[in-house]
């Protein structure tokens, strides 16, 4: 709980959310919101592979690195040459960094899917990175769009370079980055919850508020399942832009 948000940033003209429903074993989910400066925030979504201390422990290890604060041990800052400032690094950048940080380990045989992304306060454009994750699902009230796809292997595994994406988004719109637990819940059938599922809850939603819209998922999630137990971490995350 404690490495979660606990706040979130203050934006006229952006509501944010998050929900994260943990399994019943330790796993390596993590997610934050976060300001960056007077026009930027932060996003990232994370999802450790496997479950235990280790799984968790990474998650750990790597949320640490993706600090707000401005300081060497951050990888969401670099250091111009020039003149000694920090100034915001490229998500693939940020990416990159990490994979060479948590590079494979056969004996550890550990990886992780990140999705990162800076939004624009001004321009409400969101620079972003997939490593392996689930790309963000982008809707303009009950319409979903299409998005620009950020392909790259996980966290880890990755030999070359990671691509950036963008989205611009509009008044009205609504992004949603999400992990794959979600997706694969099972009901009683083995039939998994669904992409298509998921993108018809916010469409139907859309205009509800979006912490409302939220709980209504998990609640969805917890009668597909049927009872039974959660066999990922379910982890959420969604900014809408406000309409003037």
């Amino acid at each position: 709980q404690a490495l979660l948000p606990r706040k979130l940033p203050e934006c006229r003209r952006v509501e944010f959310a998050w929900r994260l429903t943990p399994c019943d074993e330790l796993a390596g989910d993590i997610l934050n919101i976060f300001r960056l400066d007077d026009t930027h925030v932060g996003v990232y979504l994370l999802d450790v592979t496997g479950h235990g201390t280790a799984s968790a422990l990474r998650a750990v290890a790597a949320s640490q690195m993706l600090s707000a604060d401005i300081h060497a041990a951050s990888l969401l800052w670099e250091q111009c040459e020039q003149t000694g400032k920090y100034c915001l690094a490229p998500p693939p950048l940020v990416a990159g960094k990490l994979n060479r940080h948590f590079p494979w380990d056969a004996e550890v045989g550990l990886f992780f899917t990140l999705v990162y992304g800076i939004l624009d306060l001004e321009t409400h454009q969101f620079r972003y990175v997939c490593a392996g994750h689930p790309p963000p699902l982008h809707f303009s009230g009950p319409v979903e769009n299409p998005v620009t796809p950020s392909t790259g292997l996980p966290v880890g595994l990755a030999p070359s370079a990671y691509e950036e994406a963008t989205v611009q988004m509009a008044p009205g719109d609504t992004l949603v980055l999400y992990s794959d637990g979600i997706t694969d819940v099972l009901d009683g059938e083995k039939r998994p919850f669904g992409r298509t599922r998921l993108a018809r809850h916010f469409i139907e939603g859309a205009g509800a508020p979006l912490g409302d819209t939220l709980d209504g998922l998990m609640a969805s999630l917890e009668t597909w399942r049927g009872g039974a137990a959660f066999a990922d971490d379910l982890s959420l995350l969604a900014f809408r832009i406000r309409s003037e």
